[in-house]
């Protein structure tokens, strides 16, 4: 397999984010919070893990805090790079290599623990928020053009988030982000590098559910529902996930969970539809 510039800036990105993670500080944020976008079942959750939903998925991605680095930090600035590599569904392929994903989003954040009768009774996040993704398709010299694919977003992110308290046995969270789109395109068969003219609407809904079961281990669900507008050069976008699986935190926070996939697809196939289930397993720091 031959790789031109998607590959190379694949690669750039892959060795960027390798080389800040040994800086990244786990307690970046409180665990209580940072865990529930842990478990989220949104496609793009901080998490290293390996997901099967009838074709191999690896993702590697982590919070890195530059503001705000102590657990008890109730403000700051933070990056999360992302890459994902991923199959054709029903690629007979064990290792993904076909196509990959990368993002990068910037945010700063503001945390309130609600307190009543002396104790914590849960806690409201508010953050704002830069994201960037590029989608390819890996590349033979052979294939024909349409398999050298390039789609791209970037969008402005605000992003509401709640949860009871983490002191509870079954703990309830939810997260609302809503993001405006600009100099993007997802249209297939479209030169989307010189067609970046895409502005629209678009935003996502996590809910999160998960119960104590004592040893540290956690049963959990967790549900997203993620859409964007259809407007010029970006496709029309709705999928509905879900998890259902146990977590434990020691060392980091490691789950296993069964997905269950309706809608559209993430990366270069975004306008395919697929209805599917798989089983994952992913660990943060």
């Amino acid at each position: 397999m031959s790789c031109l510039h998607p590959c190379r800036e694949y690669s750039f990105k892959l060795v960027l984010l390798l080389a800040a993670l040994p800086f990244h500080r786990a307690n970046a944020e409180s665990p209580v919070v940072t865990v529930v976008e842990q478990i989220s079942a949104s496609p793009d959750a901080p998490v290293f893990g390996y997901l099967w939903r009838r074709a191999p998925r690896a993702t590697l991605s982590a919070t890195i805090p530059i503001i705000g680095a102590a657990p008890d930090a109730t403000a700051g600035l933070r990056l999360t790079p992302f890459v994902e590599i991923y199959n054709d569904p029903g690629a007979l392929l064990v290792l993904p290599n076909q196509n990959w994903r990368g993002r990068l989003s910037a945010e700063v954040w503001r945390l309130w623990t609600l307190k009543g009768k002396g104790a914590e009774e849960g806690w409201i996040r508010g953050a704002f928020g830069y994201e960037h993704e590029s989608d390819h398709s890996s590349h033979r010299v052979d294939e024909p053009p349409l398999h050298s694919a390039f789609r791209t977003t970037n969008d402005l992110n605000l992003r509401i988030s709640a949860s009871t308290s983490s002191v509870n046995r079954f703990v309830v969270a939810a997260e609302l982000d809503s993001r405006l789109f600009f100099f993007s395109c997802t249209q297939p068969e479209t030169d989307c590098l010189d067609n970046l003219n895409g502005v629209s609407y678009g935003g996502e809904l996590d809910v999160t559910s998960q119960l104590r079961l004592g040893n540290d281990w956690h049963a959990f669900w967790s549900m997203s529902f993620s859409w964007i507008v259809p407007s010029g050069v970006l496709v029309s976008e709705v999928r509905l996930v879900s998890h259902l699986g146990v977590w434990k935190r020691h060392p980091g926070t490691w789950q296993v969970f069964i997905i269950g996939y309706l809608g559209s697809d993430v990366g270069v196939l975004r306008e395919t539809s697929l209805q599917q289930v798989g089983l994952g397993i992913r660990w943060a720091p």
